[in-house]
């Protein structure tokens, strides 16, 4: 859970291998591989889903909590990132929409 704090902030497309291979590393001694096993049967082992999933469902529940609290400072900052077109917030606020039509 450490390494997901302020994630959506700092994992992207660009370090995702660095990310990746880190994750392995720790995945493979929670296990106590000696040989190399695949990623995807390390992550059944120990019960986790991929990265990305991971990452993903942390930027859906911060999204949710920052719009259903109208006190929250972030609010503004979100609302002013879809304003200028950023479309790194827009496609995570994609994956909320998909999550909430799913909810309801």
């Amino acid at each position: 859970s450490s390494l997901f704090y302020g994630s959506i902030i700092w994992m992207n497309n660009s370090n995702m291998s660095d990310i990746n291979s880190l994750w392995y590393k720790v995945s493979k001694a929670a296990v106590g591989a000696v040989f190399n096993v695949h990623h995807a049967i390390l992550e059944v082992i120990l019960g986790v889903p991929p990265l990305q999933i991971s990452s993903r469902v942390i930027a859906v529940k911060h999204y949710l909590k920052v719009f259903t609290d109208n006190q929250d400072i972030h609010q503004d900052f979100v609302i002013s990132q879809l304003e200028e077109g950023n479309t790194f917030v827009q496609s995570q606020l994609r994956d909320v929409q998909k999550f909430l039509n799913w909810k309801i």
